[in-house]
């Protein structure tokens, strides 16, 4: 690990941050992005969406206009207590909070406005912020999970996978409403597979298993996604001599009982015990037939067979056909018959 002292830094600061990358590239030192930081990148498409920047222009104008006025703030308060929220680019969520407080004061914001003798918002600009807000709604509730300073990675890939079913229900949620919202919604969708395939795509060549490790070593994490995936893990105690649980046993339609966890000198982790119910079924015998066709056969089918005269009739030109056909084939590829047993199915 490279150390660097502040004046240094604060000498020539890019200086010391190339000299960091370079080491950092000989020593194979992988960037785990801000999964916070990519996920307001997936957010901040909805400033550039032709169908929803009008709107969100206009309650901007809106937001502005109140809080320049201290008469129509005071007025604001007075009714229900809370002020309007202006939204800022540098700020998590904040479009989704400015938002949000508008809906929420909504009654009260248009009894001052009218008294103002300001234009507000038409009813259907009232309906579509709500559906712009439930559309925003999941990703500021994982964003205020995600940024918390305790443990946090294992909730990603969890979160990832919310927010991945959201956007593709949201369209059938909002029906034939808003159409341009469910395909912004759609189109965030595929960004956010495009920002996050180092984490989502296995065959991505910057693929880390890193989150889904956190994931799955997080025992309060771990049980609810295995559940879904119909697995399950039969350990929630502590596996390891300093109370961590760093070890699983995971199955899918086995029967575990007598689990016990004991620690022996021979390493850190604890050793697990378990009896599992396995039931052997026994496989059948199956008769397999077959025929031998390569190129000689297909030579010699062809000099063997003769087509019939066109004089007959239909039925008996259909019934010829069969008969030559079955003969000659028997002839150059005879059926085999062989008898084998199924495979054994695995355990459980």
């Amino acid at each position: 690990m490279y150390m660097m002292s502040p004046a240094a830094l604060r000498k020539n600061p890019r200086r010391v941050m190339r000299k960091t990358l370079r080491l950092s590239k000989t020593e194979a030192i992988e960037r785990t992005p801000c999964v916070v930081h990519t996920l307001q990148l997936v957010v901040d498409m909805i400033q550039k969406d032709l169908s929803v920047k009008p709107l969100l222009d206009r309650i901007r104008v809106l937001v502005r206009l109140f809080r320049k006025s201290s008469v129509a703030i005071q007025r604001l308060l007075k009714l229900c207590g809370l002020t309007l929220v202006k939204d800022c680019p540098t700020r998590w969520s904040s479009t989704y909070l400015m938002i949000s407080r508008l809906l929420q004061v909504k009654d009260s914001l248009v009894q001052v406005a009218d008294g103002m003798g300001w234009d507000c918002l038409l009813p259907s600009e009232w309906q579509k912020l709500t559906a712009l807000r439930d559309l925003l709604l999941p990703f500021a509730e994982h964003t205020q999970m995600l940024q918390s300073d305790t443990m946090s990675l294992s909730l990603v890939l969890p979160a990832l996978l919310d927010l991945n079913a959201h956007l593709s229900e949201f369209p059938e949620a909002q029906g034939s409403c808003y159409r341009d919202l469910a395909s912004l919604s759609q189109t965030m969708k595929e960004n956010m597979g495009q920002r996050f395939s180092c984490f989502l795509d296995p065959s991505d060549t910057k693929f880390s298993p890193l989150i889904a490790a956190a994931c799955f070593l997080d025992p309060t994490v771990s049980p609810e996604a295995l559940i879904e995936n119909e697995h399950d893990d039969h350990i929630i105690n502590a596996t390891h001599r300093h109370g961590n649980t760093l070890d699983s046993v995971i199955t899918t339609g086995l029967n575990i009982n007598n689990i016990s966890i004991t620690e022996i000198p021979l390493s850190d982790h604890h050793c697990i015990f378990f009896d599992a119910e396995i039931t052997l079924t026994k496989t059948k015998k199956v008769i397999v037939q077959k025929r031998l066709l390569n190129d000689i056969a297909e030579s010699k089918f062809l000099s063997d067979y003769e087509p019939h005269s066109h004089d007959s009739s239909l039925n008996e030109m259909v019934e010829h056909l069969n008969d030559a056909l079955s003969s000659v084939l028997n002839s150059v590829a005879p059926l085999k018959t062989k008898r084998s047993r199924q495979p054994k199915p695995p355990p459980g």
